[in-house]
């Protein structure tokens, strides 16, 4: 551009000396309007080399002095100052800062209830459920019944009565019994007679017990009442021992308050064998 302002301002000297001052102001138009038309091209080519992603940047204009610091036209000095755009070319845009996106509210967390006036020592917090409580229970009583039915206590041995024999004691409104009867011990050790006694339960509903007589007595009773010795067999008496499986048989004496007439009808009548290490008695009917 600089080039073209020498040769316009070398075609002009020799002939503009010579003009008149119409002709200087004249010329002066001239060139003011070639520096803007000038300018104004220079831009639009700048302004046309944008690249994609890039842009090329126009100063404002810079002041500097021509080449020549005057430029005569004719008989007048012209002093033309010349100005230069500054241009930069192909400047990276700034990119332009987005936003960041923003980030997904926080899923709420499940909210716990929670009352203050709860009591957390009570059955309710601190047991299973009642459905679950009454099957536990009902399942250990059902243990224990059958535990306990067959560890229940068991007479250790077993026996009947075979006869039993009475006579009435004159003016005493006594009887005296002789009861034979049979034992056999069911369990597997030695069965220990502790007591034996009898019971007589009348037709009425009336209950007589007595403890069988001693056995030094019996030979007097059998002297006294021979009624009593018929179908007799040894006495048994307490102290007596019967082993694991063993039988034995045996003849006990007992009185009742009641008379003859009442013992023969008799509702029941049972001996009660009690051993030295059971709770329960060996009964024999």
């Amino acid at each position: 551009m600089d080039r073209r302002w020498l040769v316009v301002c070398k075609a002009l000297q020799p002939s503009m000396l010579k003009t008149s001052s119409a002709q200087a102001n004249a010329a002066k138009r001239v060139l003011r309007f070639t520096a803007e038309y000038l300018q104004k091209e220079i831009f639009r080519i700048v302004a046309a080399s944008v690249i994609r992603g890039k842009v090329t940047k126009v100063t404002a204009l810079l002041g500097r002095e021509p080449l020549s610091d005057r430029v005569c036209i004719g008989p007048y000095v012209a002093k033309v100052r010349w100005q230069k755009s500054a241009v930069i070319y192909n400047l990276l845009m700034p990119e332009s800062k987005s936003d960041p996106p923003t980030p997904p509210p926080p899923s709420p967390e499940p909210i716990t209830e929670f009352h203050i006036g709860d009591e957390f020592g009570t059955a309710k917090r601190n047991l299973p459920p009642a459905g679950i409580v009454m099957i536990c229970i009902a399942a250990v009583a059902v243990i224990v019944g059958i535990f306990a039915f067959k560890e229940r206590p068991k007479p250790q041995g077993a026996g009947s009565i075979n006869f039993v024999a009475a006579a009435e004691v004159p003016g005493q409104n006594m009887i005296l019994a002789a009861i034979t009867f049979t034992l056999r011990n069911t369990a597997d050790r030695p069965l220990w007679i502790h007591t034996l006694k009898a019971q007589l339960t009348t037709a009425d509903g009336a209950t007589f017990d007595d403890n069988a007589a001693s056995v030094v007595d019996l030979d007097r009773y059998y002297q006294a009442f021979p009624a009593l010795k018929e179908s007799s067999e040894p006495p048994l008496s307490p102290e007596t021992k019967l082993l694991a499986g063993a039988e034995q048989r045996g003849t006990i004496i007992v009185g009742f308050k009641v008379t003859k007439e009442a013992f023969d009808q008799r509702k029941s009548l049972s001996v009660a064998i009690q051993p030295y290490d059971q709770a329960l008695p060996v009964v024999l009917k």
